[in-house]
Parts: structure tokens; C-alpha cells; sequence
């Protein structure tokens, strides 16, 4: 993941020095936490919850700050209605969540068909 991170690092420099945008795609990877037994206090056995919804790289391990490289961390999705399927970005994170953009109150808290250039003229407006 060293090997990642300097990719990235090196990336977002020659993209910021020639006016570039960079678009980084990932898998979601999905944490889960043992469910509690309230009568004893210890995990069930078998018996899990997620936790977390996280962007997920190579590697069993990846580091929790490569996402405080980039201006905007969306989680897409697709979900599925009765006239078909609805994409959508969800650009503000909770604590099961990650998404975050550093363009408060610009765009909403889900964007229903994300266009990348038309959040970049909201961003920019």
C-alpha cells in the first residue's frame, strides 16, 4: 500500500501542476463488528454487523487516510426502482459512511445522476 499511496501522492502534484483533474475509482469494502450479547457483554458467536462502508484498494490492508488526498469522496450506488434503476452519489459521509467533499454547501447531500462536469460548474459557481 506504500507503493499506492506514492502513486496517488505523485499523481494529484503532476495533475495540480498541469490544471488536471484526477478520478479515482474504488470497490466498496465493507466492515463488520461482532454483535454484542447484552446478557453476557461478549460478540455472539458467528454473528456480525456492519460497521463501516469504506473505499477499498488492493491489499488486506490499505491505509484509512488515502481519501484525505482528494477534494470530493463520493459513494455511488445504484438503486434499483419500479421504472428502472437510479444512480446517485452520496457526497456527505456518517460514522458508517465515508464521503466528504471540501466544497461545503455547494452540492446536495445526494446527487441524483452524477455528471462530473456539472458538479464541477456548481463547485465553481
Amino acid at each position: 500500500m506504500d507503493l499506492m499511496g506514492q502513486f496517488i501522492n505523485g499523481t494529484i502534484d503532476l495533475c495540480k501542476d498541469n490544471g488536471k483533474n484526477l478520478i479515482l475509482t474504488a470497490h466498496e469494502r465493507l466492515e463488520y463488528k461482532p454483535v454484542m450479547d447484552p446478557r453476557t457483554g461478549r460478540p455472539r458467536m458467528g454473528e456480525k454487523i456492519l460497521d463501516k462502508t469504506r473505499p477499498g484498494f488492493t491489499g488486506e490492508k490499505f491505509p484509512a487516510d488515502i481519501t484525505a488526498n482528494f477534494d470530493m469522496v463520493f459513494h455511488a450506488e445504484v438503486v434499483g426502482t419500479g421504472s428502472g434503476p437510479v444512480y446517485r452519489c452520496k457526497t456527505v459521509g456518517d460514522e458508517a459512511l465515508i464521503a466528504s467533499t471540501r466544497y461545503p454547501g455547494k452540492l446536495k447531500d445526494t446527487i441524483k445522476n452524477p455528471n462530473f462536469l456539472e458538479i464541477l460548474k456548481l463547485i465553481r459557481s
